[in-house]
């Protein structure tokens, strides 16, 4: 929270995603496009990102403190490009 992007989001909920596995193949790529919508705020989005410390591996003491947002991405399309588009 407080960050230009989340403000920018909340606003203007369209944004794309592209996901590149470069030890496969740097041809082969998917682009999400999505509608985002905020699921979270304050307490439960501060657990949220600490859940994902610890998955990940990171220390989710890290975020103590933090004034933090979760947003829930709703895919409006997918497109696959590369080798598995086929």
């Amino acid at each position: 929270v407080g960050r230009r992007w989340p403000t920018e989001l909340a606003a203007d909920p369209r944004c794309a995603m592209t996901v590149i596995d470069h030890d496969i193949d740097a041809e082969l790529y998917v682009v999400m496009q999505a509608q985002a919508m905020v699921v979270a705020t304050g307490d439960q989005a501060l657990a949220d990102i600490r859940s994902l410390a610890r998955r990940y591996g990171g220390d989710p003491e890290d975020f103590a403190g933090q004034s933090r947002i979760s947003f829930h991405l709703r895919p409006t399309s997918v497109v696959v490009h590369g080798a598995l588009a086929a």
